[in-house]
């Protein structure tokens, strides 16, 4: 909770002339629209529905505020809070604040960055990645978390005297990002990466072995949002091995060591291996490449990465969920990764093996740069839409 050090009172939120808050509220659409508030989304579940609204005015916050309960007055601060909470319907419930100085900018939702990918016509049409299993190899998950909660199937830790849990927060924003796209998808949290975010090969090669081979987890895609400058070939190996013989497919970060050219993370500068780059949603502009994100080309002059998703800019962070039930936003290919591994899942509804679904994510990206694929952009940015309208001859 955010204290105004002038007034000492406690935030709720903070509006300026034509300006608008998405908050993550714990009620359904309707309950929502029945107060006169304007819905973008709505996560469905029996037990607990949650709806992301738009709030214009302090009106529209008094209509989900808590009359009874004076701890929460909304004020004005000296410094502009921008927050993505979470309420009940006549009762506030856990509200959490975020401070977003960090991006000049913007912050933008996963929900306006899925709108980028066109996600949510694929969940117009009922394509939500239902039972598709996917993996995050990263530094663990909260499960408890509100975005998380019952979604993850398994879990296990290969980092010596760490839990499952995750301490660091990245593992926790992956898992969410996933779920963003593919809201059906079953996440296994495989923790490879410790508390500060390293990982040994070996452990990491552990848990990329136990997310695809054990009967327990089987999973299709395997989400790894890290890299290292320095070629990983016994990893580079058994990844190709673990393709081939499982049909599974494994989407890498292409790094953040950008703008330069040959920048590319291994083992996602393999060229078997599929890795992302990342791309702006709003900030500097619509679909430009993220100055950060790594360039190719690759080993021998292999052009990379092979494909683009939303992962913020120097000027914009992405909002996702972090430990402790609240939100952070973030910037990196780590962000895009994700939700590529998500789109894949959502297209396994129509195209079930993974590398055909990637396939057609390449023949069917936008590439800003007009070309078929190059170095910074790979094939494009993903667009989930296109690629339903190929399936179907459109």
């Amino acid at each position: 909770m955010i204290l105004d050090k002038k007034t000492k009172k406690r935030i709720l939120a903070a509006f300026e002339k034509n300006t608008e808050y998405e908050l993550l509220i714990r009620a359904s659409r309707a309950q929502l629209e029945a107060k006169g508030l304007e819905v973008t989304y709505e996560f469905k579940s029996k037990n607990n529905p949650r709806s992301i609204v738009i709030l214009k005015t302090m009106d529209d916050l008094k209509k989900i505020e808590d009359p009874l309960n004076k701890e929460v007055v909304p004020q004005v601060p000296e410094k502009q809070y921008r927050a993505l909470s979470t309420f009940n319907i006549g009762k506030v419930a856990k509200v959490r604040f975020s401070n977003f100085n960090e991006f000049s900018q913007n912050v933008i939702t996963l929900q306006q960055s899925i709108i980028n990918i066109k996600a949510d016509r694929a969940h117009e049409l009922g394509l939500k990645g239902e039972d598709v299993r996917v993996a995050v190899v990263d530094t663990g998950v909260d499960h408890n978390h509100q975005l998380l909660e019952h979604r993850i199937i398994n879990e296990r830790s290969f980092v010596e005297f760490e839990t499952p849990y995750d301490e660091n927060g990245h593992g926790t924003w992956c898992a969410s990002a996933v779920l963003a796209v593919a809201p059906e998808a079953k996440i296994v949290n495989a923790k490879g990466l410790d508390w500060v975010g390293d990982g040994e090969p070996l452990q990491l090669m552990k848990a990329l072995d136990w997310a695809v081979t054990d009967e327990s987890t089987n999973c299709q895609i395997i989400s790894c949002s890290w890299g290292d400058g320095d070629p990983f070939e016994e990893l580079h190996q058994r990844i190709i091995e673990l393709e081939n013989t499982y049909g599974c497919k494994f989407i890498f970060a292409a790094g953040n060591r950008g703008p330069q050219g040959g920048t590319m993370s291994y083992p996602g500068a393999y060229p078997e291996i599929t890795s992302v780059g990342a791309s702006a949603v709003i900030n500097p502009k619509k679909d430009s490449i993220a100055s950060f994100s790594s360039r190719g080309p690759g080993p021998n002059h292999v052009i990379e990465p092979d494909i683009c998703a939303p992962g913020g800019s120097e000027f914009e962070g992405i909002l996702g969920a972090w430990p402790g039930d609240v939100f952070k936003a973030k910037k990196g290919t780590s962000m895009a990764t994700p939700q590529v591994a998500g789109a894949i899942a959502l297209l396994m509804g129509v195209e079930r093996a993974p590398q055909q679904v990637i396939d057609l994510l390449y023949r069917t990206a936008r590439n800003p740069n007009n070309n078929e694929k190059d170095n910074d952009y790979g094939h494009g940015i993903i667009d989930i839409e296109a690629a339903i309208r190929h399936l179907n001859g459109k």
